[in-house]
């Protein structure tokens, strides 16, 4: 099995349906770091097995390396065999909960059910969320990610530009130890991409020849 978003009718319909924004649609396998690239690769190849034994990646590093691109591809990937699949970041999570706002009205599904109940979580920018002086976040989140990691068919993979220093300041040592539980940390490094993609959009206006 690979990884390859293209291979598949995942329509936008669907991929909203899943939480994905509309400008990760398009995330390609060919854009995943080299140097990674394996240890996604093996983690795909048995995708079906590492869902059901609630196997996930917290992948962190620098901004714009990657990281939550390479999530959604695996993303797609198990939405096509089939496996119940949400993306959301922490903080929208978060506004969401203070809001109780619907997933689905229609289906009358809260996001915080969704969260507990998919087979694979993508949990986005870690971190980034306020930390509150009530604890409620924090806790909110360590028992999510317990509760995940702790049964069956519960995978769930996490970003966050923080190092794993600035994680370990932000989080208690109890939501570190559920947030690695069975969360493989992954760096990512390099160049920011969209960086890359600001430059070659600008090499290629300035190419342009003016008309009129």
């Amino acid at each position: 099995m690979i990884i390859d978003g293209q291979k598949t009718d995942l329509n936008p319909e669907v991929l909203a349906r899943m939480g994905i924004p509309d400008e990760l649609w398009r995330a390609k396998a060919d854009r995943i770091q080299e140097r990674v690239r394996p240890i996604i690769q093996r983690y795909v190849s048995d995708l079906s097995k590492n869902i059901a034994d609630s196997v996930g990646f917290l992948f962190w590093g620098d901004n714009g390396t990657g990281k939550t691109g390479t999530a959604v591809c695996i993303a797609k990937e198990a939405r096509t065999l089939g496996a119940t699949v949400y993306f959301t970041t922490v903080a929208s999570m978060f506004r969401a909960e203070y809001e109780k706002e619907m997933f689905d009205g229609a289906e009358g599904i809260t996001v915080s059910d969704r969260v507990l109940s998919v087979d694979l979580l993508i949990l986005d920018e870690m971190g980034k969320e306020p930390s509150g002086e009530s604890g409620f976040q924090e806790r909110y989140l360590e028992n999510l990610l317990r509760k995940r990691t702790g049964a069956r068919n519960r995978a769930t993979i996490a970003t966050s530009n923080l190092t794993m220093e600035k994680l370990r300041a932000f989080y208690s040592h109890s939501m570190l130890e559920a947030l690695k539980g069975k969360m493989l940390p992954v760096k990512f490094i390099g160049e920011n991409q969209r960086d890359q993609n600001d430059e070659s959009l600008r090499g290629r206006l300035l190419g342009m020849k003016r008309t009129g």
